[in-house]
């Protein structure tokens, strides 16, 4: 049987978001929170690449299967439980997968084009399932998530740039990295401060122009199916507010928010559509 979806295994920031979203909706967002924490999981519990890439085709098949009911894992099952009636197509799955798999393999991004597109599979494809869960029932409804989620992703390389590198994952376009004479590493410590801070300060500049191109949904119908990904993406813009206040001092630990900043963030994020 199933396990009852449950918030508190679930990252700070999505318990927050689903708290605030739709009281109808919660228990299918749970159950997607906990699928997304399975798959993007496997980054952190396999050292070894090809274990991780043994896995993630086993969650690629896992996923397809969840819609008539077969799926196999416990978690799977309950999402399947939770969203049976759901039109929910499996590409953002696979593409969620795709943007997993970048990180297993150390990703090496050219230009931020590639960047893009990686925040597009690995944040944007999450925030469209979290819309469609919610009903969503049109693709500029999906796509406005999607967009939400690649802000959320972007922001999320910058607050935790230097963590990341301490494991050898830079997300950072090589074009950029040159810009501002800064190697593969992009720890404190290894650069001057004045290039790594204005590399952290060009990204934090270019996720507040991807939210600057947000717009309002016209009504609350279209509105509601966004609250989450609307919620995520405005919390990881207030840690890169809280990172730019520090002068863009990293070190190898995420930017965390307090407990009441991420109350009073996702309260008005879920109040206040117009703010990103």
């Amino acid at each position: 049987m199933p396990p009852t979806p449950d918030t508190a295994a679930l990252p700070a920031d999505l318990r927050y978001a689903i708290q605030f979203s739709p009281r109808t909706y919660r228990a299918r967002l749970t159950a997607l929170g906990m699928l997304h924490r399975e798959i993007t999981g496997v980054v952190h519990e396999c050292t070894d690449a090809g274990i991780a890439e043994v896995k993630l085709r086993w969650w690629e098949e896992e996923t397809g299967l969840m819609p008539d009911g077969k799926a196999r894992h416990p978690v799977a099952r309950a999402f399947h439980a939770e969203c049976a009636n759901v039109n929910l197509p499996h590409r953002p799955f696979v593409e969620l997968i795709d943007g997993v798999r970048q990180e297993i393999h150390a990703p090496a991004f050219a230009a931020f084009t590639d960047v893009e597109r990686y925040c597009n599979r690995r944040g944007g494809a999450f925030a469209e399932l979290t819309a469609r869960v919610c009903d969503a029932d049109s693709g500029e409804v999906c796509e406005q998530a999607r967009r939400l989620g690649s802000i959320r992703q972007l922001a999320g390389i910058v607050t935790q740039s230097g963590a990341d590198a301490q494991f050898g994952r830079v997300y950072f376009a090589a074009d950029d990295l040159r810009k501002h004479k800064l190697d593969q590493h992009v720890q404190a410590g290894m650069h001057s401060d004045a290039g790594l801070k204005a590399l952290l300060a060009d990204y934090t500049e270019r996720a507040r122009e991807w939210a600057g191109h947000i717009t309002v949904p016209p009504s609350t119908t279209v509105q509601m199916p966004l609250i989450t990904a609307r919620i995520l993406a405005r919390l990881a813009l207030a840690r890169l507010t809280r990172l730019e206040r520090r002068g863009f001092v990293t070190g190898t630990e995420p930017v965390e928010l307090s407990p009441l900043s991420l109350l009073l963030t996702a309260w008005s994020a879920a109040r206040r559509p117009f703010l990103i």
